[in-house]
């Protein structure tokens, strides 16, 4: 029996990557989803049983030329997938303690994270976790803004699902030769093309908030990040309900801490300069007088930033210099990085591991 838990924010995903090999495996599986997603895990839970049951009256009916012993397996597996949604601490951990589930696979928070780490540790049971994660990219100088799509990629991935997946981008390193054309279309682009409002409206793009939390933890994360350096850029506030302001901000500093290691789960993004000195032109004076902060000259700071993250799942290089992205590919950890592609774009039939945070079952290297 495998043990598996599901997010809020993409349950079907989550279900589909975790029980369907399990089970063309020949398992059985339980299934602990978010309290935020319920209905979608039942949902698809009683489709396969519902399968299972019409498939078992099937060979009923067509007993003659069948074994015994097959006839037995097939109406033995009437409900091969199982599921419950309690928070009660009692019924979870009656679950977590049960030996006939020999593997759990969890999606969800670090907190989420750290208790299953601990507790399958001490049974010695095997674990494979995925919890929280901030997505990083970068923009090369020779990265052509309109054949590589960047400005429409990034924006798009930074507000997907209200910023609340775990591919969102949220933070961009832009070389300064294009930081600012980059800056004023990614402006332009949250402003005339992101609709927010009814995701069943086929012209939304970016949906609510899922609760109250979120709302608090957008407002307090726009106000902490202006009382640290960065600069609104757009957005920054609420709209009605559960709707936010899509939000760009520009960083203080490439090692912003602030947000590589807080994954705060809502639509901001943040982008910073990069690059040679001698390309700033009008800003290089600015810098000089102290009222911006330095950018570094070369890659290897953006490198030391996004390995000192907490998290690694993925990070966009847009470029039309190979050597440069496999330079990237080579000296970051994270599970992927992709070349003119944005975060959410990974193969969803390959290994998709991360670092970090989002290390298991990859290791650091």
């Amino acid at each position: 029996v495998m043990g598996k838990i599901t997010p809020f924010d993409s349950p079907f995903t989550s279900f589909a990557l975790g029980v369907f090999p399990a089970l063309a495996a020949g398992c059985t599986c339980i299934v602990k989803p978010h309290m935020d997603a319920t209905l979608a895990t039942f949902a698809l839970v009683r489709i396969i049983n519902r399968a299972v049951i019409s498939f078992q009256k099937r060979l009923q009916k067509q007993e003659k030329g069948h074994s015994v012993e097959s006839l037995m397996l097939h109406r033995s597996l009437e409900y091969i997938v199982g599921a419950f949604a309690q928070e009660d601490w009692h019924m979870i951990e009656m679950v977590l303690k049960d030996d006939r589930v020999s593997v759990w696979e969890a999606t969800g928070g670090c907190r989420m994270g750290e208790m299953m780490r601990w507790y399958m540790g001490k049974r010695f049971k095997r674990l494979y976790l995925a919890t929280g994660t901030n997505n990083c990219a970068i923009v090369n100088g020779d990265c052509d803004l309109e054949a590589s799509g960047a400005v429409e990629k990034i924006a798009l991935c930074a507000t997907k699902g209200a910023g609340q997946r775990w591919t969102n981008t949220r933070l961009v390193y832009v070389h300064r030769s294009l930081f600012d054309k980059f800056r004023d279309r990614l402006i332009k682009f949250y402003q005339t093309k992101l609709h927010v409002g009814d995701p069943l409206d086929f012209k939304t793009n970016v949906g609510p908030v899922r609760h109250d939390a979120g709302l608090n933890a957008f407002e307090n994360g726009v106000k902490d990040f202006q009382k640290d350096g960065s600069t609104l850029l757009c957005g920054g506030d609420l709209i009605f309900g559960n709707f936010v302001q899509p939000t760009v901000m520009e960083a203080p500093r490439i090692n912003y801490k602030a947000v590589l290691d807080n994954d705060l789960q809502a639509p901001i993004l943040h982008i910073a300069p990069f690059g040679e000195r001698n390309a700033l032109g009008s800003r290089a004076a600015e810098q000089s007088s102290g009222r911006m902060p330095k950018a570094p000259n070369d890659l290897a700071e953006i490198i030391a930033a996004i390995n000192g993250s907490q998290f690694g799942f993925s990070c966009s290089v847009f470029t039309e210099n190979k050597d440069f992205f496999l330079q990237c590919a080579e000296k970051i950890k994270c599970g992927q990085v992709n070349m003119n592609r944005s975060n959410d774009a990974f193969d969803i039939s390959s290994y998709y591991g991360g670092d970090g945070l989002r290390s298991l079952p990859k290791p650091r290297s």
